[in-house]
């Protein structure tokens, strides 16, 4: 007997039917969708391989030779429109009394906004040209808008044929031993149990080893991208803030398996011998709702079920664009126009629920029989949210880009007297030490960390001390054998003030070492933190460092410094000289929150508010 969410369901199912019974003009109905159909459709969303085109033609009561509309869709729907195109064609439609023919390709919804252009030939690199664009999510339109040359193409109306959450796909065993059904999971908690290195051992399943977060890149998935959204911007203003920065950055390090696109796991998942096998491929990765329908339906040997997460739920939104483009004439808008209307029949609209697929409106009254037993629910559980603009999905990109992105950092930090000083209810060194832990965990394992300490005279006449050499933040200590966070942050808790402020011999030290360990495709950082000013006389001066600072800059092996000054007592104008000699930036800290902000700012390579 069905109960709860799935009793629900079923009752709203009965309702629509009853609804759809009553109406004054019924349509044809369309039979169960064929074993071999089901077949089809479960290898393109699964494998999502690349189409050939398909053509139907409008024969009923036209003359002429039939003009071609090009329509080309995302992979996972094109056996959907391809039988639609059918349907359409079954009842001898004419247009405007001529003759017409849909030519149906499927194509990757990236290829496709990476190659709009208005002096598109029938193909570039490979992509057919679309008269009718029917990507999986608006973001593709929002993004292929974003240039100059493109935006015109899509300005036109859209309009949403389907639809499906971007979902967290989770193996069915794994997220019963989580609580679900009963209890609502979010990717904070796979990051929450990441970060206190937990395994499937404390949910009392040791043999499915580690807890395994995976990750499509967003700049090739719609959703690995649509799953970003809701962490990336949580209060869905249209920007990104520092904090909402950080959120994305502690979720980023906590992927272990990353793949171009949803596809990869699925592969892997299929291929598992058993259940044992699958349990141990992944644990949780972004998925569209119906991918994980087509998916269960082909009989795999571990289950998946989709978890809708806390941050909110974003929408595929499926939508049918006709391109502002010079070769879409008044014609094949016509034809445009009357594929469209048969799309968003019922009749149609039963034949994307059958593959899984929501309604426009995010219902599932079409694909109760698809999703119902499944773990599929009609209410999401959240928050249910929209990508608003093209800004919110660059900047997404852009972050993650940065994230992704592996980096060298030495930090250099001022551990004179006055680090005594208190700053709120603690010392100037324990919020610098606070900071520097948190900073420690959020570097990507392939990241190389050092530390240096700095105040005068610390070793012999030298005022700074190697704490740290730059060491990889995923390896393990060969003498104690303890992991790099762990040694680092030992490291960190160390250090003691006394002395003076010796700044600028350390810069120079700090800026040579740097280059002679420079490494390529990473963000090469010093970043000082100090609360004071050069208290060395006996050093070089002020003058004398900035001189060598830009005499040794190698264009070809960019080293930046960035200074960061905490309290009323730095010479803002000082550090403000050192950092712009690299093509650095000077920021100034007022508490330790400011201060933690501007750390990871550092991290993520970003310009921190002021």
């Amino acid at each position: 007997m069905a109960t709860g969410r799935h009793r629900r369901l079923q009752a709203s199912r009965r309702r629509e039917l009853e609804a759809e019974a009553a109406e004054k003009a019924p349509r044809r109905r369309t039979g169960p969708v064929a074993p071999w159909m089901v077949a089809a459709v479960v290898a393109v969303l699964v494998f999502s391989g690349v189409t050939a085109g398909y053509v139907v033609a409008a024969r009923g009561g036209c003359d002429g030779t039939p003009t071609t509309l090009s329509v080309v869709t995302s992979p996972d729907q094109v056996d959907v429109v391809r039988k639609l195109a059918t349907t359409w064609e079954d009842g001898e439609p004419s247009v405007d009394g001529r003759c017409a023919r849909i030519e149906v390709t499927g194509e990757s919804s990236r290829d496709v906004a990476a190659a709009l252009s208005p002096d598109w030939q029938r193909t570039a690199d490979g992509v057919t040209r679309p008269d009718v664009w029917m990507p999986d999510s608006s973001s593709w339109l929002l993004s292929a808008a974003r240039r100059e040359d493109a935006a015109p193409l899509v300005s036109g109306e859209r309009t949403s044929v389907a639809s499906s959450p971007v979902v967290m796909a989770v193996p069915r065993p794994m997220a019963e031993a989580l609580g679900w059904p009963s209890k609502q999971i979010s990717w904070s908690d796979f990051v929450g149990m990441h970060f206190r290195n937990q395994t499937w051992k404390d949910f009392g399943h040791a043999d499915w080893g580690p807890i395994k977060l995976g990750m499509s890149e967003p700049t090739t998935s719609t959703a690995g991208l649509l799953s970003l959204v809701p962490i990336s911007d949580r209060n869905g203003d249209d920007k990104i803030s520092l904090d909402e920065a950080k959120a994305l950055l502690v979720f980023s390090r906590s992927v272990v398996d990353r793949q171009p696109d949803s596809s990869g796991w699925y592969e892997k998942l299929a291929e598992a011998p058993d259940e044992k096998a699958a349990l141990k491929t992944i644990s949780v990765f972004p998925s569209l709702e119906h991918d994980i329908a087509a998916y269960n339906q082909n009989d795999p040997a571990v289950k998946l079920v989709p978890l809708y997460p806390g941050e909110g739920t974003v929408f595929a939104d499926y939508p049918y664009a006709t391109l502002n483009a010079g070769w879409v004439d008044s014609f094949r808008r016509q034809v445009a126009a009357a594929f469209l209307d048969h799309l968003q029949s019922s009749s149609s609209q039963r034949v994307y629920g059958e593959a899984g697929f929501r309604t426009p409106d995010k219902s599932t009254r079409y694909a109760g029989s698809t999703l119902g037993e499944l773990g599929f629910s009609e209410e999401i559980g959240a928050v249910a949210r929209n990508v608003g603009s093209a800004a919110t999905v660059d900047r997404t990109v852009v972050y993650w880009t940065a994230l992704e992105r592996t980096t060298t950092f030495l930090a250099v930090v001022d551990t004179s007297g006055s680090m005594v000083e208190p700053l709120g209810d603690k010392t100037r060194m324990q919020v610098v030490q606070e900071a520097a832990i948190k900073a420690i965990s959020l570097f990507d394992e392939n990241s190389h960390v050092g530390l240096w300490q700095f105040s005068t005279n610390l070793v012999g006449s030298q005022d700074w001390r190697q704490v740290m050499p730059l060491t990889r933040a995923g390896s393990t200590d060969k003498a104690t054998g303890k992991p790099f966070r762990e040694v680092g942050i030992q490291k960190v808790l160390a250090l003691r003030p006394g002395g003076n402020t010796g700044l600028y011999d350390t810069v120079l030290a700090a800026y040579q070492y740097m280059q002679k360990n420079w490494k390529p495709r990473q963000l090469n950082l010093v970043v000082v933190l100090t609360d004071g000013k050069n208290q060395d006389d006996n050093g070089i001066s002020r003058s004398e460092l900035l001189s060598r600072l830009r005499n040794t800059a190698q264009p070809d092996r960019p080293v930046q410094v960035i200074t960061l000054g905490l309290g009323d007592t730095v010479d803002e104008k000082e550090l403000g000289e050192i950092s712009a000699a690299t093509g650095g930036k000077s920021y100034k800290a007022k508490d330790a929150d400011d201060l933690e902000r501007l750390w990871l700012a550092t991290i993520l390579g970003e310009t921190p508010p002021r």
